[in-house]
Protein backbone atom coordinates (compact mmCIF):
# COMPACT_ATOMS: atom_id res chain seq x y z
CA UNK A 1 0.00 0.00 0.00
CA UNK A 2 1.47 3.32 -1.14
CA UNK A 3 -0.98 5.62 0.66
CA UNK A 4 -2.30 6.42 4.10
CA UNK A 5 -5.94 7.54 4.10
CA UNK A 6 -8.10 9.03 6.86
CA UNK A 7 -11.84 9.59 6.61
CA UNK A 8 -14.37 11.33 8.84
CA UNK A 9 -17.66 13.22 8.76
CA UNK A 10 -19.90 15.51 10.80
CA UNK A 11 -23.55 16.45 10.40
CA UNK A 12 -24.05 20.13 9.45
CA UNK A 13 -27.84 20.13 9.74
CA UNK A 14 -28.81 23.28 11.72
CA UNK A 15 -30.83 23.11 14.92
CA UNK A 16 -31.91 26.77 14.83
CA UNK A 17 -34.21 28.85 12.60
CA UNK A 18 -31.43 30.00 10.24
CA UNK A 19 -32.73 30.52 6.69
CA UNK A 20 -31.77 28.56 3.62
CA UNK A 21 -29.42 30.27 1.18
CA UNK A 22 -29.96 31.61 -2.34
CA UNK A 23 -32.88 32.41 -4.66
CA UNK A 24 -33.28 35.89 -3.16
CA UNK A 25 -36.28 35.13 -0.92
CA UNK A 26 -36.85 34.48 2.77
CA UNK A 27 -36.66 30.69 3.16
CA UNK A 28 -37.15 29.44 6.72
CA UNK A 29 -36.51 25.70 7.00
CA UNK A 30 -39.82 23.81 7.04
CA UNK A 31 -38.44 20.26 7.09
CA UNK A 32 -35.69 18.15 5.58
CA UNK A 33 -35.25 15.49 2.95
CA UNK A 34 -32.01 14.36 4.58
CA UNK A 35 -29.11 15.69 6.66
CA UNK A 36 -26.30 17.76 5.21
CA UNK A 37 -22.65 16.98 5.95
CA UNK A 38 -19.01 17.86 5.97
CA UNK A 39 -16.88 14.88 4.95
CA UNK A 40 -13.10 14.86 5.16
CA UNK A 41 -10.53 12.87 3.20
CA UNK A 42 -6.92 12.99 4.44
CA UNK A 43 -4.21 11.64 2.11
CA UNK A 44 -0.59 11.01 2.99
CA UNK A 45 2.26 9.55 1.00
CA UNK A 46 4.56 7.26 2.94
CA UNK A 47 7.23 9.90 3.44
CA UNK A 48 5.20 13.08 2.95
CA UNK A 49 2.95 15.51 4.78
CA UNK A 50 -0.80 14.90 4.82
CA UNK A 51 -3.18 16.70 2.47
CA UNK A 52 -6.74 17.29 3.62
CA UNK A 53 -9.87 17.81 1.50
CA UNK A 54 -13.17 18.80 3.10
CA UNK A 55 -16.35 18.47 1.04
CA UNK A 56 -19.50 20.15 2.32
CA UNK A 57 -23.15 20.39 1.29
CA UNK A 58 -23.11 24.17 1.75
CA UNK A 59 -24.28 26.73 -0.78
CA UNK A 60 -21.14 28.84 -0.63
CA UNK A 61 -18.36 29.96 1.68
CA UNK A 62 -17.15 33.54 1.77
CA UNK A 63 -13.50 34.48 2.04
CA UNK A 64 -14.33 35.53 5.63
CA UNK A 65 -15.34 31.95 6.45
CA UNK A 66 -12.39 30.46 4.58
CA UNK A 67 -9.80 32.66 6.31
CA UNK A 68 -11.28 32.02 9.75
CA UNK A 69 -11.40 28.28 9.14
CA UNK A 70 -7.94 28.05 7.61
CA UNK A 71 -6.45 29.92 10.57
CA UNK A 72 -7.88 27.27 12.90
CA UNK A 73 -6.62 24.47 10.64
CA UNK A 74 -3.13 25.96 10.34
CA UNK A 75 -2.75 26.57 14.07
CA UNK A 76 -4.04 23.16 15.09
CA UNK A 77 -2.57 20.91 12.39
CA UNK A 78 0.28 22.97 10.89
CA UNK A 79 -1.07 22.59 7.36
CA UNK A 80 -0.05 24.95 4.58
CA UNK A 81 -2.81 26.54 2.48
CA UNK A 82 -1.92 24.22 -0.36
CA UNK A 83 -2.42 21.22 1.94
CA UNK A 84 -6.01 22.08 2.89
CA UNK A 85 -8.74 22.15 0.25
CA UNK A 86 -12.16 23.44 1.34
CA UNK A 87 -15.03 22.75 -1.06
CA UNK A 88 -18.79 23.21 -1.11
CA UNK A 89 -21.34 21.71 -3.47
CA UNK A 90 -23.11 25.07 -4.11
CA UNK A 91 -26.29 23.40 -2.89
CA UNK A 92 -29.19 25.89 -2.78
CA UNK A 93 -31.04 23.96 -0.06
CA UNK A 94 -28.48 24.54 2.71
CA UNK A 95 -28.23 27.33 5.34
CA UNK A 96 -26.86 30.77 4.69
CA UNK A 97 -23.34 31.42 6.00
CA UNK A 98 -21.59 34.57 7.18
CA UNK A 99 -20.47 36.86 4.37
CA UNK A 100 -22.23 34.90 1.61
CA UNK A 101 -25.06 36.42 -0.46
CA UNK A 102 -25.34 39.34 1.96
CA UNK A 103 -27.68 41.32 -0.32
CA UNK A 104 -29.96 38.43 -1.24
CA UNK A 105 -32.31 38.70 1.72
CA UNK A 106 -34.09 41.46 3.56
CA UNK A 107 -32.51 40.12 6.71
CA UNK A 108 -32.70 41.45 10.26
CA UNK A 109 -30.50 41.48 13.37
CA UNK A 110 -31.96 38.23 14.70
CA UNK A 111 -31.38 36.36 11.43
CA UNK A 112 -27.85 37.73 11.11
CA UNK A 113 -27.19 36.51 14.67
CA UNK A 114 -28.43 33.03 13.73
CA UNK A 115 -26.26 33.02 10.60
CA UNK A 116 -23.20 33.98 12.66
CA UNK A 117 -23.92 31.31 15.28
CA UNK A 118 -24.45 28.62 12.66
CA UNK A 119 -21.29 29.67 10.79
CA UNK A 120 -19.19 29.40 13.96
CA UNK A 121 -20.68 26.01 14.84
CA UNK A 122 -20.18 24.75 11.28
CA UNK A 123 -16.49 25.66 11.43
CA UNK A 124 -16.09 23.73 14.69
CA UNK A 125 -17.56 20.63 13.04
CA UNK A 126 -15.13 20.89 10.13
CA UNK A 127 -12.11 21.28 12.42
CA UNK A 128 -13.21 18.30 14.52
CA UNK A 129 -13.71 16.21 11.37
CA UNK A 130 -10.23 17.12 10.12
CA UNK A 131 -8.77 16.12 13.48
CA UNK A 132 -10.50 12.73 13.35
CA UNK A 133 -9.39 12.05 9.77
CA UNK A 134 -5.75 12.83 10.58
CA UNK A 135 -5.86 10.63 13.67
CA UNK A 136 -7.25 7.65 11.77
CA UNK A 137 -4.87 7.28 8.84
CA UNK A 138 -4.70 3.72 7.51
CA UNK A 139 -2.91 2.02 4.60
CA UNK A 140 -4.94 2.21 1.40
CA UNK A 141 -4.86 1.93 -2.37
CA UNK A 142 -6.06 4.97 -4.32
CA UNK A 143 -7.52 4.49 -7.81
CA UNK A 144 -9.13 6.79 -10.36
CA UNK A 145 -11.57 6.60 -13.23
CA UNK A 146 -14.22 8.57 -15.05
CA UNK A 147 -17.87 8.12 -15.93
CA UNK A 148 -20.67 9.90 -17.74
CA UNK A 149 -23.95 11.44 -16.54
CA UNK A 150 -26.22 13.42 -18.84
CA UNK A 151 -28.85 15.40 -16.91
CA UNK A 152 -26.93 18.70 -16.82
CA UNK A 153 -28.27 21.23 -19.35
CA UNK A 154 -26.64 24.45 -20.54
CA UNK A 155 -28.79 27.10 -18.86
CA UNK A 156 -27.42 29.96 -20.96
CA UNK A 157 -28.41 28.57 -24.36
CA UNK A 158 -31.68 26.76 -23.54
CA UNK A 159 -34.98 28.21 -22.31
CA UNK A 160 -35.83 26.28 -19.14
CA UNK A 161 -39.56 26.05 -19.91
CA UNK A 162 -38.82 24.55 -23.34
CA UNK A 163 -36.40 21.84 -22.17
CA UNK A 164 -38.96 19.15 -21.15
CA UNK A 165 -40.68 19.27 -24.55
CA UNK A 166 -37.33 19.18 -26.36
CA UNK A 167 -36.24 16.14 -24.37
CA UNK A 168 -39.56 14.39 -24.94
CA UNK A 169 -39.32 15.02 -28.69
CA UNK A 170 -35.71 13.84 -28.82
CA UNK A 171 -34.50 17.24 -30.00
CA UNK A 172 -30.86 18.10 -29.28
CA UNK A 173 -30.26 20.70 -26.59
CA UNK A 174 -28.09 23.72 -27.29
CA UNK A 175 -24.78 24.84 -25.86
CA UNK A 176 -21.68 23.34 -24.33
CA UNK A 177 -22.11 20.79 -21.54
CA UNK A 178 -19.71 18.87 -19.32
CA UNK A 179 -21.10 15.43 -18.44
CA UNK A 180 -17.77 14.03 -17.20
CA UNK A 181 -17.83 12.32 -13.77
CA UNK A 182 -14.33 12.07 -12.21
CA UNK A 183 -14.08 9.36 -9.55
CA UNK A 184 -11.42 8.59 -6.95
CA UNK A 185 -11.72 5.48 -4.77
CA UNK A 186 -9.88 4.27 -1.68
CA UNK A 187 -9.63 0.63 -0.57
CA UNK A 188 -8.13 -0.58 2.69
CA UNK A 189 -5.52 -3.27 3.20
CA UNK A 190 -8.23 -5.96 2.90
CA UNK A 191 -9.37 -4.57 -0.43
CA UNK A 192 -12.60 -3.20 1.01
CA UNK A 193 -13.92 0.05 -0.42
CA UNK A 194 -13.78 2.78 2.24
CA UNK A 195 -14.20 6.08 0.35
CA UNK A 196 -15.44 7.44 -2.97
CA UNK A 197 -14.74 11.00 -4.09
CA UNK A 198 -16.67 12.07 -7.18
CA UNK A 199 -17.57 15.25 -9.01
CA UNK A 200 -20.03 16.71 -11.51
CA UNK A 201 -20.34 20.08 -13.22
CA UNK A 202 -23.90 21.19 -12.52
CA UNK A 203 -25.74 23.53 -10.14
CA UNK A 204 -27.46 21.69 -7.26
CA UNK A 205 -30.63 23.70 -7.90
CA UNK A 206 -33.20 20.96 -8.54
CA UNK A 207 -35.10 22.09 -5.44
CA UNK A 208 -36.12 25.64 -4.53
CA UNK A 209 -38.62 25.20 -1.73
CA UNK A 210 -37.99 25.30 2.01
CA UNK A 211 -36.81 21.73 2.57
CA UNK A 212 -33.26 21.23 3.82
CA UNK A 213 -31.31 18.75 1.69
CA UNK A 214 -28.10 18.20 -0.24
CA UNK A 215 -30.06 18.36 -3.53
CA UNK A 216 -29.04 15.80 -6.18
CA UNK A 217 -25.46 15.40 -4.78
CA UNK A 218 -26.98 14.56 -1.40
CA UNK A 219 -29.16 11.85 -2.87
CA UNK A 220 -26.22 10.51 -4.90
CA UNK A 221 -24.04 10.24 -1.78
CA UNK A 222 -26.81 8.44 0.13
CA UNK A 223 -27.25 6.00 -2.75
CA UNK A 224 -23.54 5.16 -2.85
CA UNK A 225 -23.28 4.72 0.91
CA UNK A 226 -26.28 2.37 0.76
CA UNK A 227 -24.83 0.45 -2.18
CA UNK A 228 -21.42 0.09 -0.50
CA UNK A 229 -21.95 -0.29 3.29
CA UNK A 230 -19.18 1.32 5.32
CA UNK A 231 -18.16 3.70 2.53
CA UNK A 232 -17.95 7.48 2.85
CA UNK A 233 -19.13 9.08 -0.40
CA UNK A 234 -17.93 12.65 -1.04
CA UNK A 235 -19.05 15.08 -3.74
CA UNK A 236 -17.31 18.12 -5.21
CA UNK A 237 -18.79 20.49 -7.80
CA UNK A 238 -16.77 20.99 -10.96
CA UNK A 239 -17.04 23.98 -13.37
CA UNK A 240 -20.83 23.94 -13.70
CA UNK A 241 -21.69 27.64 -13.72
CA UNK A 242 -23.45 27.31 -17.09
CA UNK A 243 -25.28 24.08 -16.24
CA UNK A 244 -28.53 23.35 -14.42
CA UNK A 245 -30.44 20.13 -13.74
CA UNK A 246 -33.40 20.54 -16.12
CA UNK A 247 -36.29 20.02 -15.80
CA UNK A 248 -36.36 20.66 -12.07
CA UNK A 249 -38.54 21.69 -9.12
CA UNK A 250 -39.63 18.39 -7.49
CA UNK A 251 -38.16 15.93 -5.03
CA UNK A 252 -38.90 13.19 -7.58
CA UNK A 253 -36.64 14.84 -10.16
CA UNK A 254 -33.97 15.44 -7.52
CA UNK A 255 -34.07 11.76 -6.55
CA UNK A 256 -33.88 10.80 -10.24
CA UNK A 257 -30.80 12.94 -10.89
CA UNK A 258 -29.13 11.67 -7.73
CA UNK A 259 -29.63 8.10 -8.95
CA UNK A 260 -28.34 8.93 -12.43
CA UNK A 261 -25.17 10.34 -10.89
CA UNK A 262 -24.66 7.52 -8.39
CA UNK A 263 -25.27 4.95 -11.16
CA UNK A 264 -22.51 6.62 -13.19
CA UNK A 265 -20.14 6.44 -10.21
CA UNK A 266 -21.04 2.81 -9.51
CA UNK A 267 -20.27 1.87 -13.10
CA UNK A 268 -16.76 3.27 -12.65
CA UNK A 269 -16.14 1.74 -9.22
CA UNK A 270 -17.39 -1.72 -10.21
CA UNK A 271 -14.89 -1.95 -13.07
CA UNK A 272 -11.08 -1.99 -12.89
CA UNK A 273 -9.77 1.49 -12.05
CA UNK A 274 -6.32 2.95 -12.62
CA UNK A 275 -4.09 2.80 -9.52
CA UNK A 276 -2.69 6.15 -8.39
CA UNK A 277 0.97 6.14 -7.43
CA UNK A 278 2.06 8.05 -4.33
CA UNK A 279 4.12 11.23 -4.25
CA UNK A 280 1.92 14.23 -3.52
CA UNK A 281 2.63 17.76 -4.70
CA UNK A 282 0.45 20.73 -3.77
CA UNK A 283 0.14 24.34 -4.87
CA UNK A 284 -1.97 27.35 -3.89
CA UNK A 285 -2.01 30.92 -5.15
CA UNK A 286 -4.23 33.98 -4.84
CA UNK A 287 -4.63 35.45 -8.32
CA UNK A 288 -5.25 39.17 -8.94
CA UNK A 289 -8.21 39.94 -11.22
CA UNK A 290 -8.75 43.51 -12.42
CA UNK A 291 -12.33 44.81 -12.49
CA UNK A 292 -13.70 46.02 -15.82
CA UNK A 293 -15.01 49.11 -14.06
CA UNK A 294 -15.35 50.54 -10.56
CA UNK A 295 -18.91 51.38 -9.63
CA UNK A 296 -19.79 55.03 -9.07
CA UNK A 297 -22.48 56.89 -7.16
CA UNK A 298 -24.05 58.03 -10.43
CA UNK A 299 -24.50 54.47 -11.65
CA UNK A 300 -25.73 53.19 -8.29
CA UNK A 301 -28.52 55.72 -7.72
CA UNK A 302 -30.96 54.47 -10.40
CA UNK A 303 -30.39 50.86 -9.33
CA UNK A 304 -31.66 51.62 -5.81
CA UNK A 305 -35.18 52.18 -7.17
CA UNK A 306 -35.13 49.44 -9.82
CA UNK A 307 -37.36 46.37 -9.98
CA UNK A 308 -34.64 43.94 -8.91
CA UNK A 309 -34.77 43.93 -5.09
CA UNK A 310 -31.44 42.12 -4.75
CA UNK A 311 -29.65 44.69 -6.93
CA UNK A 312 -31.41 47.51 -5.07
CA UNK A 313 -30.21 46.26 -1.67
CA UNK A 314 -26.69 45.89 -3.07
CA UNK A 315 -26.74 49.42 -4.54
CA UNK A 316 -27.94 50.97 -1.28
CA UNK A 317 -25.17 49.16 0.63
CA UNK A 318 -22.57 50.40 -1.85
CA UNK A 319 -23.87 53.97 -1.53
CA UNK A 320 -23.60 53.77 2.25
CA UNK A 321 -19.97 52.73 1.87
CA UNK A 322 -19.27 55.61 -0.50
CA UNK A 323 -20.88 58.08 1.93
CA UNK A 324 -18.56 56.73 4.64
CA UNK A 325 -15.54 57.48 2.48
CA UNK A 326 -14.75 53.91 1.41
CA UNK A 327 -12.53 53.73 -1.68
CA UNK A 328 -13.43 50.74 -3.85
CA UNK A 329 -10.47 48.68 -5.12
CA UNK A 330 -9.76 48.40 -8.83
CA UNK A 331 -9.06 44.67 -8.61
CA UNK A 332 -9.88 41.56 -6.60
CA UNK A 333 -6.63 40.18 -5.24
CA UNK A 334 -7.80 36.94 -3.63
CA UNK A 335 -9.13 34.62 -6.34
CA UNK A 336 -7.90 31.19 -5.11
CA UNK A 337 -6.31 28.67 -7.46
CA UNK A 338 -5.35 25.33 -5.94
CA UNK A 339 -4.02 22.02 -7.23
CA UNK A 340 -3.12 18.66 -5.72
CA UNK A 341 -1.16 16.25 -7.89
CA UNK A 342 0.49 12.90 -7.56
CA UNK A 343 3.85 12.39 -9.21
CA UNK A 344 5.18 9.24 -10.83
CA UNK A 345 8.37 8.73 -12.80
CA UNK A 346 6.77 9.65 -16.11
CA UNK A 347 4.38 12.51 -15.43
CA UNK A 348 2.20 14.41 -12.97
CA UNK A 349 -1.50 13.59 -12.89
CA UNK A 350 -4.05 15.77 -11.16
CA UNK A 351 -5.90 14.21 -8.24
CA UNK A 352 -8.07 17.28 -7.66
Amino acid sequence: MEWLVGISRRVLTPTTDVWLASYGTKRPIEGKSHDIWVKVLALKSKNGKPVVMATTDNQGMSRTIYESLYKKIQERFNLDRSEFMLTFSHNHSAPCLRGDLVDYYKSDDQQRKLVDEYSDWMQEQIVDAVDEALRNLQPAQISKGEGLCTFAVNRRDNVESEVPAMLAAGKPLKGVTDHYVPVLSARNIKGDLIAILFGYACHPTTLYGNLLSGDYPGFAQINLETRYPGVTAMFFNACGGDQNPLPRGTVELCTKYGKMLSDAVEEVVDKPMQPVSSGLKTAFKFVKLDYEEVITKEKLLPITTGDNKIHARWARRMLEMIDKGVQFPISYNYYPVQAITHQNKMKNDFIS
